[in-house]
């Protein structure tokens, strides 16, 4: 019997440095030229911006929304000590790193080995100086060793493709060294203590940024950027079958997985109503609310587009974990959203009950 454990998460980047760093987004895209003049102070602004920015740019804020967001990542890791999984698997995006001009699937699995990685050892979003500066004081030359399960990624890749999910699949990757930020930084903050990780990952890389991956290489662009659109991301039902099709897989096996989604809601700087100032939070409350109350349809009728234009692209990693969850009858059993329209996205926690089937 399979024992299974949902649970939910962000990645964001900005808590990987200095607090002072957080509001750096936003503060661009106040520099930005093309923004109408009434959005550049705050009296044009919604009034929980304005009071996040307060008289400090933002800094009290920037604490508060850390401090609330590290409770719920301590919460999940020690609900996944308690669990012991002998398996996790993690739902994130690719943000144009391997995911580039050369290929973009709609999703792979990544069946990698064991990998010692250097995190710092280039650029990393979020964090501050040519160095990286982090909260952890960590350098270019500190390793974390994180451990994989290639036999169940190419088991899981094989069932997949029989049951007609058109997956692809990566033994390394292809352009980014290491892990692409949603993964590592997932690892970085469940292990935000500095305990180490001991539990084999699999990955599930999903292009969430489908029409700006290549035009916007999946980052916030100037006001009134233009670019040829791509090819669309997969539509949220076919993600959420995707779980479905999972949990199926896992049922049938021994093994005790948690399965973590792992991507903010609504993102600023996809939000051209707001010209990227601040997330849809009223939509990323409607879904959550849906979520709470096990309204699988909700989830399964929102389109593409609607999707695209909350700016909430990174649902898409969120997907798979609530159709697994309905496919084995899983409720949830705690919920919080970290709301926020300074910090470019609001952060979503989710925890499910365990089951075993």
């Amino acid at each position: 019997m399979a024992t299974i454990l949902g649970l939910g998460m962000t990645h964001y980047p900005f808590f990987l440095g200095p607090d002072e760093n957080m509001a750096s987004m936003f503060v661009n895209r106040l520099q930005d030229p093309n923004l109408p003049e009434t959005l550049r102070t705050p009296r044009g602004w919604p009034q929980l911006l304005a009071e996040e920015w307060g008289e400090d740019q933002g800094l009290a804020a920037a604490r508060e929304h850390r401090a609330k967001s590290l409770e719920h990542f301590r919460r999940l890791r020690r609900r996944i000590d308690e669990f012991a999984p002998d398996l996790v698997f993690i739902w994130g995006d690719d943000q144009y790193e391997n995911y580039n001009e050369t290929i973009i699937p709609p999703w792979s699995i990544l069946a990698y080995e064991d990998k010692m990685l250097r995190p710092w050892a280039h650029k990393v979003a979020g964090t501050r100086g040519p160095d990286n500066e982090n909260v952890w004081g960590e350098t270019g030359d500190q390793e974390v060793f994180v451990r994989g399960n290639r036999e169940v990624a190419k088991a899981l890749t094989t069932h997949l493709l029989k049951n007609g999910f058109e997956t692809a699949y990566a033994y390394e990757s292809n352009h980014y060294e290491g892990f692409s930020h949603a993964f590592m930084n997932t690892i970085h903050y469940l292990d935000y203590d500095r305990r180490g990780f001991d539990y084999p990952v699999i990955s599930n890389t999903m292009n969430c940024y489908g029409t700006r991956v290549i035009g916007w290489r999946g980052r916030g662009a100037p006001i009134g950027h233009q670019a040829p659109e791509d090819p669309p991301s997969p539509p949220p039902w076919r993600c959420m079958d995707l779980g479905r099709e999972i949990a199926r897989f896992l049922s049938r096996t021994d093994l005790r997985v948690a399965l973590i989604a792992s991507g903010s809601w609504s993102h600023a700087f996809m939000c051209d109503f707001s010209y990227g100032m601040w997330p849809d939070l009223d939509g990323d409350r409607k879904m959550l609310t849906a979520m709470r109350d096990g309204d699988v349809d909700t989830w399964r009728e929102l389109t593409t587009e609607e999707l695209e234009a909350s700016g909430e692209h990174e649902l898409l990693n969120w997907y798979p974990l609530v159709g697994a969850m309905n496919e084995l009858g899983a409720d949830l059993v705690w919920s919080d959203m970290v709301e926020t329209m300074l910090f470019n996205s609001p952060k979503v926690f989710a925890e499910y009950e365990e089951v075993t089937v």
